[in-house]
């Protein structure tokens, strides 16, 4: 039975990482001000204290400075949360841990899909900083870098998925505008949090895509829950997003290829479709 350490506690996936990872050991979780330790992760002596105090076998680290628009606005932030908790939890973990690291699909350049794992080039600070942070944390022996992106019904308070923010300005039959130009291909967290301790068991190592066979418009996907959840689309429009103004510049096309993860655990991963029968 592994030890395991699961950074970002007040994070949207952590409540998804603890049901799974509990099937494999001991969980402890932490972050600033949630979980069964606090720490400030760009602090490197509570780094050290964190890791002296749980020894952890396993550390998933799903902790960041998330929020793309902010992260533009104030990247002196982003870059303490993003690259130098990373540098931190590099120089510190025991040699003989694993560690998954929780990235994005926002380190891919504004170039069309699907994206290898080779070809990065971030167009914001949000994808700059976690690239960084996915190079210091490669340094330790035992890591894999997972990017992705995810959906499913928020388990953590004050904290709202794509999904729930879509079927909510449905359901309240409110405006919303679908962009038919931002591309992606989301997991449900549920499916991550089991695959990221599928990977643990597996010790595998390395940088790997997590997405859904099937990339889609954030239109298409939009639709896809109305149609599954049978909600009235009367009030909901399709735009582009290069039509509204916002902060952070952000890659339009951001389709994953699978082709290696699926090599590595010899599975298919799933379509987006069966995925969303998940919610």
């Amino acid at each position: 039975m592994a030890r395991i350490l699961i950074t970002g506690a007040g994070g949207l996936l952590t409540p998804y990482l603890v049901e799974a990872a509990s099937k494999y050991g001991e969980v402890l979780t932490s972050s600033r001000n949630n979980g069964d330790f606090h720490c400030d992760l760009s602090n490197p002596h509570e780094v050290k204290a964190l890791l002296n105090f749980s020894h952890p076998d396993w550390v998933i680290h799903s902790a960041g400075y998330t929020d793309v628009d902010e992260c533009q606005k104030y990247p002196t932030k982003a870059e303490k949360s993003n690259f130098h908790s990373a540098i931190n939890l590099a120089n510190s973990l025991n040699s003989e841990a694993s560690l998954v690291v929780i990235s994005t699909d926002q380190v891919y350049p504004d170039t069309k899909g699907l994206h290898k794992e080779e070809n990065t080039g971030p167009v914001n600070i949000y994808g700059s900083t976690k690239l960084l942070g996915e190079r210091s944390l490669l340094k330790h022996n035992r890591t894999v870098v997972l990017r992705t992106n995810m959906f499913g019904k928020s388990k953590t308070k004050n904290r709202s998925s794509i999904d729930d923010f879509m079927i909510g300005k449905m359901k309240g039959q409110s405006e919303l505008v679908l962009f038919s130009d931002l591309l992606f291909s989301p997991l449900h967290m549920s499916t991550i949090a089991d695959l990221i301790l599928l990977i643990l068991s597996k010790s595998i190592f390395g940088v790997y895509n997590l997405g859904s066979r099937n990339g889609v418009s954030k239109a298409d996907f939009g639709f896809m829950l109305a149609n599954y959840f049978e909600l009235s689309t009367a009030h909901v429009s399709v735009g582009k997003s290069s039509d509204f103004l916002i902060r952070a510049p952000r890659a339009k096309d951001l389709r994953l290829d699978v082709n290696r993860i699926e090599k590595a655990l010899g599975i298919s991963m799933p379509t987006l479709q069966k995925e969303i029968y998940k919610l």
